[in-house]
């Protein structure tokens, strides 16, 4: 598909967003994807004040922003209170968010999703649609009963 991955600096907070400026100056790329919070292989989380000059960045650029937050609900179980996502900070529907079950329920169960606006879900569906016949019904209802569950 003629991805082009692109490396961003990062120290003790997670990426440093002056770099993350530079590099699209110099790379044009057409978004942004970052795992600010428990970042994996780092374990890093993104500060807010930092999130919002990520979010920043992005707005002057004009780029979206996927926001991987597979690891997020980690801090549920845990002490640590993450920042809010770059989603709930994202105030012009920028930012692209996915998720999943996989890493803290069941590997196998191979549950995910994404908050975006319609036509990219609908264009996100499609493609799902042309790759596989989708999530059986009996995963579904694992991961339905799983959310809903007070454990």
């Amino acid at each position: 598909m003629g991805l082009r991955l692109f490396p961003i600096l990062m120290d003790k907070q997670g990426i440093i967003p002056e770099e993350l400026d530079i590099l699209i100056w110099e790379k044009r790329p057409a978004m942004v994807l970052i795992n600010p919070t428990h970042h994996n292989p780092t374990t890093t989380t993104l500060p807010e004040n930092r999130r919002i000059e990520v979010l920043d960045i992005c707005r002057r650029w004009n780029i979206p922003l996927v926001e991987d937050d597979a690891l997020g609900y980690l801090s549920v179980f845990g002490t640590a209170h993450p920042p809010r996502s770059l989603k709930v900070l994202d105030t012009e529907h920028r930012v692209i968010y996915v998720s999943t079950l996989s890493k803290i329920s069941a590997p196998g169960l191979r549950i995910e999703w994404v908050i975006a606006p319609k036509p990219i879900v609908d264009r996100l569906a499609d493609i799902k649609g042309q790759i596989d016949l989708g999530v059986t019904g009996v995963s579904q209802i694992l991961a339905a009963k799983f959310l809903s569950s007070p454990f």
